[in-house]
């Protein structure tokens, strides 16, 4: 049984998504049991600190996360 590359590499990115995303919600679990900083409560005064910053990466995250679940958003030909 063979497995093309883009399945793989499409395995491998879901992986690592997700387990960032699990990774970073353990971590913020625990330092709230430890009755320290959360990631939000660190990450909230660099924001109040860069506004624009903030907005540009919020509005990158957005557009991949646009790109990756609708790629055939506009009608430019077969999506396959």
């Amino acid at each position: 049984m063979t497995i093309h590359w883009s399945t793989l590499i499409l395995r491998v990115v879901g992986f690592v998504g997700i387990g960032f995303v699990y990774a970073t919600a353990t971590l913020d679990a625990w330092l709230g049991s430890q009755h320290r900083a959360t990631i939000a409560e660190r990450i909230q005064p660099w924001t109040k600190r860069n506004p624009w910053f903030a907005a540009l990466i919020t509005l990158g995250l957005g557009a991949l996360i646009n790109h990756f679940f609708f790629p055939c958003w506009f009608d430019l030909g077969p999506c396959t």
